[in-house]
Parts: structure tokens; sequence; C-alpha cells
């Protein structure tokens, strides 16, 4: 793999109008401390209606494959991912808040997507297969480096095609760091977490998503309440090395 992320720019002959070479700009170093190759990690899902009431419990597999994402490979790495699909899978998308999804709903059950880890960011595609789609119109998990009590961000996400209801809008996001302290995860305690809080604005409502992010493995817990009221937590609860 490369030692830089950046963006990838053609040189062209002038007198041709054709492209000569392409060439990395913005050389930014890469680190694999978190999504070191073959590494594991397993999540415990849950998600639960505006009354709390339990709607389904998983697990998400996610390990680095060592390679470039297809889709951005300039600066995004290769994640493959694993769901469990629950038995209750016929009746979930009733549940949807997205309905033109709902009535393509198709569950896979692997996958891959992109990540980034270098000396200026952590961030990734967020687990939004499946019943866990509404997490593409919330902030997605990323930390500015380095981090700071207090610091705060803004992005934005436009939607194109093939996400139902949500097609041709545009999601912002305020991430600010609030706490940094110890957690305990289904996997372990941990000290030294971040713990970002982050509002999202669309124009079909407003979600929240905060989360804890830890130095060595990441974001270790992500929690959601979409516009209708409905949670999903994502919790670290088990790293396999190899």
């Amino acid at each position: 793999m490369p030692e830089f992320d950046g963006e990838i720019v053609s040189i062209v002959d002038p007198q041709t109008g054709k492209a000569v070479r392409d060439t990395l700009v913005e050389k930014i170093p890469k680190a694999r401390t978190i999504f070191k190759p073959c590494r594991q990690y397993i999540y415990q899902a849950l998600y639960k209606d505006k009354a709390g009431q339990l709607i389904s419990e998983g697990k998400v597999w996610m390990m680095a494959t060592g390679q470039r994402w297809e889709w951005q490979p300039s600066k995004q790495d290769e994640v493959a991912l694993q769901f469990e699909i629950p038995d209750e899978e016929a009746s979930l998308t009733k549940h949807y808040p997205n309905k033109g999804l709902a009535a393509q709903s198709q569950f896979i059950t692997e996958g891959t997507t992109g990540i980034i880890e270098n000396a200026e960011e952590v961030w990734m595609h967020p687990f939004r297969s499946n019943q866990y789609h509404f997490t593409e119109v919330a902030a997605f998990p990323a930390v500015r480096l380095p981090l700071e009590l207090g610091q705060t961000w803004t992005d934005y996400l436009n939607i194109g095609q093939g996400w139902g209801d949500w097609e041709n809008t545009t999601v912002h996001s305020l991430y600010k760091v609030a706490e940094r302290g110890n957690l305990k995860t289904r996997y372990k305690e941990l000290s030294d977490c971040w713990k970002i809080e982050t509002t999202s604005t669309a124009p079909f409502g407003n979600s929240v998503h905060n989360f804890w992010f830890h130095g060595t493995y990441g974001f270790v817990k992500m929690e959601y309440v979409n516009y209708q009221g409905q949670t999903l937590s994502f919790e670290l609860a088990e790293v396999l090395e190899k």
C-alpha cells in the first residue's frame, strides 16, 4: 500500500490534450494503527423504536483488507464487512424511516467500504446496510487530529441516486469534542477515549450521532437517534488479531 493519502490529478499534454500521467498531490502521511490489515472488529448492534422497544439485535464484523478501496483509491483504504441477518428480516422494513428504501430492500450479508486513517484524520463510512441504513443521514464517524476538548468542525453530504426518500438532498453536520476519559465497552474498559457529539440537519428531519473514539481501536461506540426518534447503537464487543 502507498505511504501517503492525497488527491490524484492528471498531467495533460498541452498539445494533444491527453493525460500523460497521474500524480499524487496533497501528500498526507498514512497511518495503520486502527485499521491494521487483518485485525477484526466485532460490534454488537441494537436497533430500537422511539419507545425503547427492541426491533433487532445483531453483529457486524469489520476488517481492513490491506488494499485501496476501488471507489476512491487515492484516499480511502478498503474494509470488508459482514452483517448478521436477524430472523425477523421480513418484518424489519416496516420500521424503516425511509419508505422508498423499504420498498426495494434487499438484505446483504457482506460487502466492502472505505476508510481513511492518516496524520490529519480518521474517518469511515458508517455501517449503513440493511436495517442500519439511516446512519447515512447522520454525521459519519470521523475525527480531525489532533483532538482537543471543545474543538468543533462542520461537514456535509450530498445524497444522490439510490437512496429513496433522501435522494437529491444535502445533510449538514456539526461535530463537537465533548469529553475525554475512560469508557467501559463490551470488549473491555478503555482509557483515554474521546466523546464526539454531532447533530445533523436535513430537509426531512434532524439526526443525532454521539460516538467515542480510541487511539488504538478507533470508533468503539456509536449511538444514533434518527429523525423519527428511533435509536441505534454499535458497541465494540471483540477484537481479533492475526
